[in-house]
C-alpha cells in the first residue's frame, strides 16, 4: 500500500506521541480579567528555539483574546538565575502592563531514545498588588526530533493547552 506524500508529515507528527497538558493549576480568584500582560518565557539552551515559538504563539493568542501583550524569550537560564532579576532586566521601563506572566522550565526528563519531557511553571503576577495571583504547571512529553517543524508543533501544543487552561480558570 502506498501512503500519499501529503499524509507522511501528518503520520510523523502523530507518531511522535506529543502530549501537552496541565498537571496542576491554582484557582484564579481575581474579579477582573487581565487586560494587558507582559510575557517572559525563560528557556535553556536545549529549548530556546521551541520556547521562542511558544512565546510568539502565546502572545498572538492573547491578542486574539483581546489582551494587550508583549514579551520576551530569555535564554539561557542556569541554576543560579533568579526569576525576579530576569523580570527586572526584561520588563520595559515605560510599561503599562497590569500583569506579568512568567514561563520557566522546572524539570527535564530524558527517556529512552529520543523521548523527553519538560515541566513548565507558569506564574501570573499582578503589578498593582505586587503578588502572584495564579500558578500552573504544564507538562509536555514528546519524541524530541531536532527540527524547526517539530519545535513549532510542540510550541503549538503548549500554546493550545495554556489558552485552554486560561479560559477554564477565567483568566481569559
Amino acid at each position: 500500500m502506498n501512503t500519499p506524500k501529503l499524509l507522511i508529515p501528518l503520520l510523523l507528527l502523530t507518531s511522535c506521541g506529543l502530549v501537552a497538558k496541565f498537571k496542576n493549576s491554582t484557582s484564579y480568584t481575581e474579579q477582573l480579567k487581565p487586560r494587558n500582560i507582559f510575557v517572559i518565557v525563560v528557556a535553556d539552551k536545549d529549548t530556546k528555539n521551541c520556547l521562542n515559538y511558544y512565546q510568539g504563539f502565546l502572545i498572538d493568542s492573547l491578542k486574539c483574546n483581546h489582551v494587550e501583550t508583549n514579551g520576551t524569550c530569555y535564554c539561557c537560564r542556569d541554576k543560579n538565575t533568579k526569576i525576579s532579576d530576569v523580570i527586572r532586566e526584561n520588563l520595559l521601563t515605560d510599561n503599562n502592563y497590569t500583569h506579568i506572566l512568567t514561563v520557566v522550565i522546572t524539570k527535564t526528563i530524558v527517556g529512552n531514545g529520543n523521548t523527553s519531557s519538560r515541566e513548565l511553571e507558569l506564574d501570573l503576577f499582578s503589578m498593582a498588588d505586587q503578588k502572584k495571583i495564579w500558578k500552573g504547571s504544564l507538562t509536555v512529553s514528546m519524541s524530541w526530533f531536532i527540527s524547526e517543524d517539530n519545535y513549532r508543533e510542540v510550541a503549538r501544543k503548549l500554546n493550545e493547552s495554556t489558552i485552554k487552561e486560561f479560559k477554564n480558570q477565567g483568566i481569559l
